[in-house]
């Protein structure tokens, strides 16, 4: 399921960390949990340079969950306001940090697209990661958001203890937000070495070579690139998956489905 997303010409960095404990994520153990940021002036006069000397006109704010301070957010708005930037922006944002009123101050202020982390449609996966929303706040958010921006959402499957149910609820819902015009991902779960998840079950790790182009893409690799990834699991943690019970059923099904090829 897939749209087209606006290209931007230039990424830059405003922060860094995560206050958040979503059990599949290595940013916030990474950063202690912490959020770091530039102060909105310093970000200015990056975002100035890029304007006046290179002739920028589109910027994409990499950060981790740009929108957690949300005075923090408005204070960048009303300085591309008072500088009368003609400037195109995106952003990750996050479910449960964004309103009505973010929305419209952000989109009146250049912002054309924002990326949300879903993770799934099973309320009781949502809980079991402690995303810290359910999939029907979720598909509020993303409903409204559509109104304002170009919206991308993001799903994962393959998490341990997710059931053919949950699966089959992340389908429904990602076929809700694109009803509703989001942009929809569909990704493999990749046990990242700091996350808790993979902390708890990193006994259960499977690479299975004729496998990896479902897991990790859909291309072919050489024989000593497969030795590398399997000599270095953490750094290639992206080619394995947790060995659990409907793991071959969902790769057929996503198959199936056209979520994967």
């Amino acid at each position: 399921i897939k749209r087209i997303n606006t290209v931007y010409s230039t990424y830059i960095i405003t922060s860094r960390g995560c206050p958040y404990k979503c059990t599949f994520c290595s940013v916030a153990p990474l950063w202690g949990r912490r959020c770091y940021n530039r102060s909105i002036e310093n970000v200015m006069e990056e975002v100035k340079l890029l304007y006046d000397e290179h002739k920028q006109r589109s910027i994409y704010i990499s950060d981790d969950t740009f929108v957690i301070q949300k005075k923090r957010v408005i204070q960048f708005c009303d300085e591309l306001k008072k500088e009368k930037m003609d400037l195109e922006w995106g952003c990750n944002g996050r479910i449960n940090l964004m309103d009505k009123e973010l929305m419209k101050i952000m989109a009146k202020n250049g912002c054309k697209s924002i990326f949300y982390g879903i993770e799934s449609g099973s309320n009781t996966v949502l809980e079991k990661i402690k995303k810290e929303f359910t999939i029907e706040k979720a598909l509020d958010v993303v409903s409204d958001s559509s109104k304002h921006f170009q919206v991308t959402t993001s799903f994962m499957w393959g998490f341990p203890f997710e059931t053919k149910k949950d699966f089959f609820d992340s389908i429904i819902a990602m076929k809700q937000m694109w009803q509703s015009g989001a942009n929809v991902q569909f990704h493999p779960l990749s046990p990242l070495p700091l996350s808790d998840i993979c902390s708890e079950y990193n006994h259960n790790l499977i690479l299975k070579e004729n496998e990896i182009s479902d897991i990790g893409g859909n291309w072919v690799l050489e024989n000593d690139v497969i030795a590398l990834i399997k000599e270095y699991p953490n750094m290639f943690s992206s080619y394995y998956y947790i060995n659990e019970g409907d793991i071959n059923y969902k790769i057929s099904m996503a198959k199936k489905l056209g979520l994967l090829r």
